[in-house]
């Protein structure tokens, strides 16, 4: 191999080392805000593994969500023929973001989190999003 291809390599490498590190740690704090969550409303699973599959779960069954509710807005601000209230862009976020955790939930059979409990979850969830999102993507 000349040497601007193994640069090449080494660089491509480095990319999908640091991907993979990032995303291990964002799944691996969700799980550690589940289990905390879980824990302060009494949510009985029977194993981590339950957990670290309802979490992965969530965040796959959530890409197609969230998906799904940006088609949908875009739909429903297209009918609006001006701006969309952002209230009902949040409302399609939480709902959908709602279907995803109740799907996951129902899926993994080691864990069973109460309807007010995934709601309390989706609050969470809809509220950091809000502090780390765009302030100028809102309007």
């Amino acid at each position: 191999m000349n040497n601007k291809n193994s640069g090449n390599m080494i660089g491509i490498i480095i990319v999908i080392v640091l991907a993979a590190c990032s995303l291990g740690a964002l799944i691996g704090l969700s799980i550690f805000g589940f289990a905390g969550l879980f824990r302060v409303f009494g949510v009985q699973y029977d194993s981590n593994m339950s957990l670290i599959l309802l979490v992965v779960l969530y965040f796959v069954i959530g890409l197609v969500c969230d998906f799904i509710a940006v088609l949908l807005a875009k739909m429903a601000s297209a009918a609006y023929k001006k701006d969309m209230p952002v209230f009902v862009k949040y409302i399609l976020n939480c709902c959908f973001s709602w279907l995803a955790l109740y799907i996951a939930d129902e899926l993994v059979s080691g864990i069973a989190v109460p309807f007010y409990t995934e709601w309390i979850a989706v609050a969470i969830l809809f509220a950091l999003e809000l502090a780390i999102e765009d302030k100028d993507k809102i309007k």
